[in-house]
C-alpha cells in the first residue's frame, strides 16, 4: 500500500510502534491524549479540524496499520484539532473486559503519538457491558457502561463544551439505553438541560458533534426495513429520536452552524434552516473489511471561519480494506 503523505506532519511508523510498546506506561496519566496542545493558537485564518469517526480499532484485520495511516493523512493536512466521533474501539458493548482492555491499549497508543490536540466523542461500541450475556458484566461494576471509556480516556463526562479559534464546540453523548441490552439515539434529560444552558450562554458560531446522527439522510438508504407499509420509519438506533426537537433548539439559538456525526459508515450532508448536518463516513470503512455498501476508509477535513462560515472536504485515508 503506497503512502504519498509528506514527511512534515507525518507520523513515522517507528514512532507509532514505539508508542504502542510504551502505551501502558505513557498512558497511565489520565487524559494524556486530550491534554496535548490545548493552548488556543493565534487566529490568523480559518481553524482547521479533522473529524475522524468510527475507528473500530482491534487487534485483528490490520486495523492498527489502517488507523496509523489515517492519522498520518490527517496530520498531513496540518489540523489545529482532531475530533473523534465515537466507536473508537471495535466493540466493548458485547465483549469481556479483557478484550475491551486490549482494544483500548491499541487505540490509546495510537493517540499518544498525535502532536495535535484530540477531543473525543464516544459511541455505542465504546461503552462496556450493556450486552450482559456476551460481556459477562453484572451491571454493578464501577466501570460499567460509559464509565470505562471515560476512565480509559481520562474524561470527566461524556458530554462537554469548549472554545477554540473563535468557535464553540459541543460534544454530545448520543447513546441511551433502550431499557434492555440495546441502545437508542437521544440525549438524557440532564444533558438536555445542560445543552440548553450552554447554548444560551454562548455567543460564538457553534459546532456540535455526536456519534449517532441527529438528522441524516443515510438511514433512508441504508435501512432495508425503512419501507413499512404506508409509513417509513427510521430506527432509533440509526438516528436521534429527539432529532427534530434538537433541531428546533439549534434553529432558535441561531449560532449552531454545523453538526457532525458518524455511526452509519456512510457520507452525507444536508442543510436545514441554516444548520448543516454531516455524516462523515468511517476511518475503518466497513469495519476493516471490503464492502461496497459502505464508504471507503475516510475522514473529514473542515475549515471553520471566524464569521461562522465553513468548508468541508472528505479525505480518503488511502487504506484499502482486504
Amino acid at each position: 500500500m503506497t503512502n504519498n503523505h509528506s514527511s512534515a506532519g507525518s507520523l513515522s511508523r517507528r514512532a507509532f510502534a514505539g508508542s504502542l510498546a510504551g502505551a501502558a506506561a505513557s498512558l497511565a496519566v489520565p487524559g494524556l491524549a486530550s491534554a496535548r496542545s490545548t493552548t488556543a493558537r493565534p487566529q490568523a485564518g480559518p481553524l482547521r479540524i479533522c473529524h475522524m469517526t468510527d475507528w473500530h480499532v482491534c487487534p485483528e484485520r490490520r486495523s492498527a496499520e489502517g488507523s496509523e495511516q489515517a492519522l498520518e493523512a490527517a496530520l498531513a493536512s496540518k489540523p489545529d484539532l482532531i475530533l473523534t466521533g465515537g466507536d473508537l474501539i471495535f466493540d466493548s458493548f458485547a465483549t469481556t473486559k479483557t478484550r475491551a482492555d486490549e482494544q483500548w491499549r491499541i487505540f490509546k497508543g495510537l493517540m499518544a503519538a498525535s502532536p495535535v490536540r484530540v477531543e473525543h466523542c464516544l459511541g455505542n461500541h465504546d461503552l462496556w457491558g450493556w450486552n450482559k450475556d456476551k460481556s459477562g458484566a453484572t451491571g454493578d461494576e464501577p466501570d460499567y457502561g460509559m464509565q470505562k471509556a471515560l476512565d480509559e480516556l481520562g474524561l470527566a463526562s461524556s458530554w462537554r463544551s469548549f472554545d477554540l479559534g473563535g468557535w464553540h464546540f459541543v460534544v454530545l453523548d448520543s447513546v441511551m439505553s433502550d431499557g434492555g441490552s440495546g441502545y437508542r439515539g437521544r440525549i438524557s434529560e440532564p444533558q438536555r438541560e445542560w445543552l440548553e444552558a450552554d447554548l444560551a450562554a454562548n455567543r460564538l458560531p457553534t459546532l456540535v458533534v455526536s456519534h449517532i446522527p441527529i438528522l441524516s439522510l443515510t438511514p433512508l438508504v441504508w435501512d432495508s426495513d425503512f419501507d413499512r407499509g404506508d409509513h417509513g420509519r427510521v430506527a432509533g438506533g440509526e438516528m436521534h429520536l429527539d432529532g427534530p426537537s434538537l433541531h428546533k433548539l439549534f434553529r432558535s439559538n441561531g449560532r449552531v452552524k454545523l453538526c457532525l456525526s458518524g455511526h452509519m459508515h456512510l457520507i452525507d450532508d444536508c442543510r436545514i434552516d441554516g444548520v448543516t448536518y454531516c455524516c462523515d463516513g468511517a476511518v475503518c470503512g466497513a469495519w476493516w473489511k471490503p464492502d461496497a455498501n459502505f464508504a471507503a476508509p475516510t475522514f473529514a477535513s473542515i475549515e471553520l471561519e471566524p464569521d461562522g462560515n465553513f468548508s468541508r472536504r472528505m479525505m480518503p485515508t488511502g487504506w484499502v480494506n482486504a
